[in-house]
């Protein structure tokens, strides 16, 4: 009979331990989604920027956000970047699978199609030190002011013959599969405005 207590009572009490713990991850869910979105935001901003080849930092990603980009009307997630009247350029999004799962950024064009003003990584799912590497900083800035091809592939690893970007060592598969997404955004992106 002891036994049979000692059961009811261990099953009880795990039943209360994990009902309490539920409770409080929701509460802390519900507190924190307000400053979580905040911060998702902001880092798709500054992404947004990065793409325009703007730097920006905590304090005024806001302000040069709101100053520079300007969505573009009927059309999701695509800015026309601005520095004071004049246009600049256009920042639109990609996404597409790599190796371990997807990715998704920005791509910035210059107004006149002949050069990237610089591409950033919002999210995706590979390894970290390997495919993840393609967020690091050396990797996104050779991307800013990179004279484009004037037809497809627009994107070449070197050492290929006219090859104008960097792949990651070690990490071919991932590198190989972005550049296909990139080729494909601006083929698509040009053969929407009518060339470059």
């Amino acid at each position: 009979m002891k036994k049979r207590n000692s059961l009811i009572y261990s099953v009880l009490f795990m039943i209360a331990l994990t009902a309490f713990t539920t409770l409080i991850l929701a509460v802390l869910d519900q507190s924190t989604r307000p400053r979580v979105e905040i911060q998702q935001q902001m880092e798709t901003h500054q992404a947004i920027l990065f793409s325009a080849g703007i730097e920006s930092t905590e304090e005024n990603v806001e302000s040069l956000y709101t100053e520079r980009m300007k969505p573009v009307a009927g059309e999701e997630n695509v800015y026309e970047y601005y520095e004071g009247s004049e246009l600049k350029g256009h920042v639109i999004p990609f996404e597409g699978s790599l190796l371990w799962g997807s990715a998704t950024g920005y791509l910035g064009i210059a107004e006149d199609g002949k050069s990237l003003l610089g591409m950033d990584i919002v999210s995706n799912a590979e390894t970290p030190g390997l495919g993840g590497r393609i967020t690091e900083d050396w990797f996104r800035k050779q991307f800013q002011s990179l004279a484009l091809k004037e037809e497809p592939p627009y994107l070449i690893y070197r050492p290929a013959a006219g090859g104008n970007v960097d792949a990651i060592t070690g990490a071919t598969q991932t590198s190989e599969s972005l550049r296909i997404i990139l080729n494909k955004t601006l083929t698509e992106y040009f053969e929407k405005k009518g060339g470059n």
